[in-house]
């Protein structure tokens, strides 16, 4: 099977996407046949995936010319759209990160009438031609709208070499979380679960 990832990336590893979406093609490198499309202007490179800079779908090397399988990482790009009217028979997934949780969508007045236009006027055939929308957690799922086909397969994590290494009495724990406070999207909820 041969999967190609399409992204925006960029060098600022402070924004999720740029850290998940590699991780993502580096472990689906060792079952299939993987590689990632990126369009933004940010020449991205990365020795372990294969990588695509600003190229068309049809000018890349074989198999990835002719994917079984693209799955597009985010929402509002308009060459996204482009992209997918061209995939003939190809089937395509979306990982929205977030941009369809309804808060987000409604976060200020104006955003939300422009992407309301804009869903209208673009995205909407865009994600109703999707085989899936793929969620990172059933918060997001539930938050968001076109929730209709979807699967939740969560982003993967790496654990550290001493993670079965066993607490003593007296050793101190410091748990840190670095993200934005929402319990349902960010699973805030299951971090406290976990350590209570």
């Amino acid at each position: 099977m041969t999967i190609l990832h399409i992204a925006n990336l960029s060098n600022k590893r402070e924004i999720g996407i740029n850290v998940v979406v590699p991780k993502h093609v580096y472990y689906q490198s060792k079952y299939t046949n993987t590689a990632l499309l990126n369009l933004s202007d940010y020449n991205y490179e990365n020795q372990d995936i294969k990588v695509f800079n600003r190229i068309e779908i049809n000018k890349l090397d074989e198999p990835f010319n002719r994917p079984d399988l693209v799955i597009f990482h985010g929402i509002y790009f308009l060459n996204y759209i482009k992209i997918a009217k061209n995939l003939k028979n190809i089937p395509y997934i979306i990982v929205p990160h977030g941009s369809l949780c309804k808060k987000a969508v409604k976060s200020h007045f104006f955003k939300f009438i422009k992407k309301a236009v804009a869903h209208i006027l673009l995205f909407n055939s865009f994600i109703k031609n999707a085989k899936a929308i793929q969620f990172l957690s059933k918060g997001e799922q539930e938050n968001s709208y076109f929730s209709k086909k979807d699967i939740i397969i969560p982003n993967g994590i790496e654990l550290p070499q001493d993670f079965n290494r066993p607490i003593k009495e007296n050793d101190e724990i410091n748990i840190v979380f670095i993200g934005r406070k929402d319990k349902t999207h960010k699973g805030l909820d299951l971090l406290l679960k976990a350590v209570i």
